[in-house]
C-alpha cells in the first residue's frame, strides 16, 4: 500500500504541487478501494484521516481525499455485495459533498452484468460522477455476447450524460489496448453542457454517428483503437484539426486513398499501431508543421520502414526530435532497417527502441551509410527496452557510443535507460560487467527504471535470493571445518 509511502514522503516534502499531491492521494484512493473490503467505509474513513493528518504540512482539504473514485466490478459477486457497494458509493457522494474529481470503472459489468438492478445502478453512478468530474474511465471486460446489452446500453449513456468539467475521457471495450470493434455507438459526449473534453480515448467502439461524438469540444489528444479510419477517424479529424496536439491510432484500417486534409497546424506527437503505419504515406499534401514525436508499434518490419521511409520524403520541412520504434511481436527486431530514415531526422535528440535489438543495428548507426554527423551530435537520449537480453548487442552499443563521442566531438549521452519490455526487475537486460562499463560512459544510467549506481550497489538484483540462501548454508555448514583447518594451519606457522 502507498500509506507508508505517504506518510514518509510528508516529513521531507513540506511543500507540493497540487498536481503531485492529486496523483498521490489519487493513488492512495486506488490502493485502498482495491485491498479493503467492500462493507468498509467507514474504516476507509478513519484511514485517509490519519494519512491526512500525516500531511499536515500540506496545505489539503479533508474532502479532498474522497474525490477519486475507483471501482473493480469484478469483487462485486452477488447481489448483496452489489449493496454494500452502493453504501460506500454513497458513502463517498456524502464525504465529498457530491463532487468528483475522477471516476474510474474497470472489469465493468463483471458479475453484476447478471444482475437485473445492474442498468439502473450503473447509470445512476455514471451520470451523478459525471456531472462533476474531471476524469472519466469505464474500461469493460472480455465477457461474451452475454454482457454486451447492458456494456451498450451503459455506453449510450455517455451520449446523454451531461459533463460540463470532464477534461479527459476513455472508454475501451474488452482489454484496455481493445483493437476489435463490439460495440455500436451513436453519440458520446455530445450534450450542450459538455465543452471542456480535451482528450478522448475510445478502444473498441464503433461511431455509428462522428459528427455526434464531443460535437462542442474542442479535443487536443486523440487515441482510437480498432474501426475504420475514413467512416469513423477522418471525420473527428476535420472537426478537430485546428486544436488537436496528439494523435494515436492502433490497428485502424486505412484506405487505399490519400487522406485529403490539408493541415494538421497543432499536431506534436503522432502514435501508429499495426495497420495504422500505413497512414504515414496516405498524407502527401497535408501540413505538419508542429510535428516532432512520432511512435510505430509494428509486428513486421518492412513495411513499417517504407512507410516511414515514404513519409520522410514526403515532408522535408518536419523536425521530429523524438521518435519511438516498437515491435511488439517476438521476433528478430530488424532495427537496422530503420537506420537510413533515422538518418534523415537532423534535429532527434531522443530515440527509443523495443524489441529483440540485434547487434547490427548499432553497428549500422556508426557505419558508412549510417547517420551523419549533425545526428550524432544532436542525439542526447537513447532508451532501449529488450524483450530479453542484450548481450548480442552490447559491444556494438559500447562500440557506437565511443563513436559517437569520436564524431560529434561532445559526451556520449545525456542519458541512457535500459530496461526489459515486460517491466520485471527480475529479468536482466545486462550484466554486472557491462552495466559497470556503461556507467562510466554516459552522463546519466538507469537500468529498469532505476539508477544505475543504485542497482549496482544491490546485491540481491544481481545474485538470486535461492543462491545466496544456498551459498551461506553451505558456509554456515562448513564453518567449524574451516575453522579447526584454520587453527590448526595458525599453530603450525607459529611451531616453525
Amino acid at each position: 500500500m502507498l500509506l507508508p509511502r505517504a506518510r514518509q514522503t510528508a516529513q521531507s516534502l513540506p511543500r507540493l504541487h497540487d498536481d503531485v499531491l492529486r496523483l498521490v492521494f489519487e493513488q492512495l484512493v486506488v490502493d485502498l478501494d482495491t485491498t479493503t473490503a467492500l462493507t468498509e467505509p467507514v474504516w476507509i474513513h478513519l484511514v485517509l484521516s490519519s494519512v491526512c493528518q500525516s500531511w499536515r504540512h500540506v496545505a489539503i482539504r479533508y474532502s479532498d481525499l474522497w474525490r477519486y473514485h475507483h471501482v473493480d466490478c469484478a469483487r462485486i459477486r452477488s447481489t448483496s455485495a452489489l449493496a454494500d457497494y452502493a453504501e460506500v458509493f454513497a458513502a463517498f457522494l456524502r464525504r465529498s459533498r457530491g463532487d468528483f474529481r475522477a471516476l474510474r470503472i474497470v472489469n465493468f459489468p463483471g458479475p453484476t452484468g447478471a444482475m437485473p438492478q445492474a442498468p439502473r445502478f450503473w447509470t445512476c453512478v455514471i451520470t451523478q460522477g459525471l456531472s462533476t468530474c474531471e476524469s472519466f474511465l469505464l474500461r469493460t471486460v472480455e465477457g461474451g455476447p452475454r454482457y454486451m446489452p447492458i456494456i451498450t446500453q451503459i455506453v449510450q449513456v455517455l451520449g446523454m450524460c451531461a459533463a460540463p468539467r470532464l477534461t479527459t475521457a476513455a472508454v475501451s471495450v474488452g482489454h484496455c489496448d481493445a483493437t476489435q470493434v463490439r460495440i455500436d455507438v451513436d453519440s458520446i459526449f455530445n450534450t450542450p453542457a459538455t465543452t471542456n473534453l480535451r482528450t478522448l480515448v475510445l478502444n473498441g467502439v464503433n461511431l455509428r454517428d462522428p459528427s455526434r461524438v464531443c460535437g462542442n469540444c474542442h479535443l487536443a489528444t486523440l487515441h482510437f483503437g480498432g474501426g475504420s479510419f475514413f467512416i469513423q477517424v477522418a471525420p473527428l479529424l476535420v472537426d478537430h484539426h485546428a486544436t488537436l496536439r496528439a494523435l494515436a491510432l492502433f490497428d485502424v484500417d486505412m484506405p487505399v486513398q490519400l487522406m485529403q486534409l490539408a493541415s494538421l497546424p497543432a499536431l506534436t506527437t503522432l502514435a501508429l499501431r499495426g495497420r495504422s503505419i500505413h497512414l504515414l504515406p496516405r498524407l502527401p499534401t497535408t501540413s505538419l508543421p508542429q510535428l516532432s514525436s512520432i511512435r510505430l508499434d509494428f509486428h513486421a518490419t518492412p513495411p513499417a520502414v517504407t512507410c516511414l521511409s515514404i513519409f520522410l520524403n514526403q515532408h522535408p520541412e518536419i523536425r521530429i526530435t523524438e521518435l519511438t520504434l516498437r515491435n511488439i511481436a517476438d521476433l528478430p527486431g530488424e532495427f537496422a532497417f530503420f537506420v537510413p530514415s533515422i538518418g534523415m531526422l537532423r534535429d532527434l535528440r531522443h530515440l527509443t527502441i523495443e524489441g529483440n535489438i540485434e547487434s547490427a543495428f548499432f553497428a549500422t548507426l556508426t557505419g558508412p551509410d549510417g547517420v551523419n554527423e549533425s545526428m550524432l551530435h544532436n542525439l542526447s537520449v537513447l532508451d532501449i527496452a529488450c524483450h530479453h537480453t542484450m548481450s548480442d548487442a552490447i559491444p556494438s552499443l559500447i562500440d557506437f557510443l565511443e563513436r559517437k563521442a569520436a564524431l560529434s566531438g561532445s559526451p556520449t549521452l545525456n542519458a541512457l535507460h535500459i530496461r526489459s519490455s515486460s517491466g520485471l526487475l527480475s529479468h536482466h537486460p545486462l550484466n554486472y560487467a557491462t552495466a559497470l562499463a556503461l556507467n562510466r560512459t554516459v552522463q546519466h544510467f538507469t537500468i529498469c527504471n532505476r539508477d544505475a549506481v543504485a542497482v549496482l550497489d544491490d546485491v540481491a538484483y544481481w545474485v538470486p535470493v535461492q543462491v545466496m540462501v544456498s551459498v551461506l548454508g553451505k558456509l554456515f555448514i562448513w564453518a567449524p571445518a574451516y575453522t579447526i583447518l584454520l587453527c590448526w594451519a595458525i599453530s603450525q606457522v607459529v611451531s616453525g
